[in-house]
């Protein structure tokens, strides 16, 4: 179990987060470090940089919650697969010179 995964209140938050940190591996990033928030802990937020809280896991998972919000994102990008993410963390790194990962 990693320090990510910890963060998690339920199973799909759990599922969610290990796909999400596969894929970081991937992209050759790394977590980190993270956090819960809301009124019951039920957001992870999962920083790339220091308290860079760069992708938001909320606890449905990648389904989007009961009032509309994505269910992942990643730099105010909904994100549903490992295309998603790789189009926010380019996009991104676009604006941050100093953000590279190795796509």
């Amino acid at each position: 179990m990693s320090f990510a995964t910890r963060l998690a209140q339920n199973d799909e938050q759990e599922a969610a987060i290990r796909k999400i940190e596969g894929w970081v591996k991937k992209s050759g990033l790394r977590i980190v470090g993270g956090t819960q928030i809301g009124k019951y802990y039920d957001t992870v937020i999962l920083d790339l940089t220091h308290n860079g809280s760069e992708i938001y896991i909320h606890s449905n998972g990648f389904e989007d919650t009961d009032r509309g919000f994505p269910g992942v994102t990643v730099y105010n990008e909904h994100v549903k697969d490992y295309k998603d993410f790789k189009n926010a963390i380019q996009d991104f790194s676009k604006l941050n010179e100093k953000f590279t990962p190795s796509f």
